[in-house]
């Protein structure tokens, strides 16, 4: 099964291969094409439709699959690049516990053999990772949540508490999603710089947590992801959006990009409280790790 959160007519996806493999600038695309949005929580929809009809028709659980699913099904989609792809990962990730066995994305990196390679460093290209080897934010919201645990603990609408034998667990995030111009089919305010006028115009989200029943002697970590900490986009724009990198500019990048990460050890007495204030496209996360 393949899921993509927008519509595009054969014809546009045609003309956007077009536009794109004859070299134009890459913000033709968006301009050329429209798309029709299938909604904010299409994968969860899609998902649930198919436990549901499974379950009629089969009477049965079988193992299901999401062996291709993005963001956006358009190659040289402006917003791969950025942050929001952070939390569209995280958001439909956990909200896909239960329903599915795997949810593949695609793809792993901005080299595969179905398109040419693009012209900008940051060409709107699939993958976690761009052409000259520069991790993108997708590609840390998969390092987060691979240090979930086992166990849930209680899940939200955004965040997740889990477990891992004495090890607990906290994932949270703040999801912008697009606004009505965009949804509408304007790409007016998209541009190979800016590329976050097109969401929710939301702010920090503020969230409490309090785990009980947690005593002894902890390692906390702490990661924060955000277009401040571990955006390489964002990181590209801030030093003039250079094309053409030498490799001393791309290690920098490299080196600079990545999630805020600090560590504490603290002793605790029955409870742990955390409090995250958290900006638009941003995910946190607490590792809390038992010292034997």
């Amino acid at each position: 099964i393949h899921i993509y959160p927008e519509y595009i007519p054969e014809e546009s996806m045609k003309k956007a291969i077009e536009v794109y493999e004859g070299g134009v600038d890459i913000e033709e695309i968006q301009v050329n094409i429209r798309r029709a949005y299938h909604g904010k929580d299409h994968v969860l929809d899609v998902t649930s439709t198919i436990n549901e009809k499974i379950e009629t028709i089969l009477n049965q659980k079988i193992e299901i699959h999401i062996t291709e699913w993005n963001a956006s099904a358009l190659f040289g989609n402006l917003i791969h690049d950025t942050c929001y792809i952070s939390t569209y990962i995280v958001k439909n990730a956990i909200q896909s516990i239960d329903k599915i066995d795997s949810l593949g994305y695609w793809a792993f990196t901005d080299i595969f053999e179905e398109h040419k390679l693009g012209i900008s460093h940051f060409h709107g290209g699939f993958g976690l990772i761009n052409k000259d080897g520069l991790k993108k934010p997708s590609y840390y919201a998969y390092y987060l949540l691979s240090k979930l645990g086992n166990a849930i603990i209680e899940q939200g609408e955004d965040y997740i508490i889990t477990r891992e034998e004495e090890d607990i667990q906290i994932l949270v995030y703040n999801y912008a999603y697009f606004d009505d111009l965009f949804l509408s089919g304007d790409t007016s305010h998209i541009s190979h710089k800016e590329r976050y006028l097109i969401y929710e115009n939301i702010g920090i989200k503020e969230i409490e947590f309090s785990i009980e029943d947690i005593t002894g002697d902890y390692k906390i970590t702490k990661y924060k992801l955000n277009r401040e900490n571990g955006s390489v986009f964002d990181e590209w724009v801030r030093v003039g959006a250079p094309e053409n990198m030498t490799r001393e500019k791309i290690e920098y990048l490299k080196g600079i990009s990545q999630p805020e990460m600090t560590v504490e050890y603290v002793n605790l007495q029955g409870e742990y409280n955390s409090i995250h204030q958290i900006p638009a496209h941003g995910v946190e996360m607490v590792v809390l790790e038992k010292i034997i």
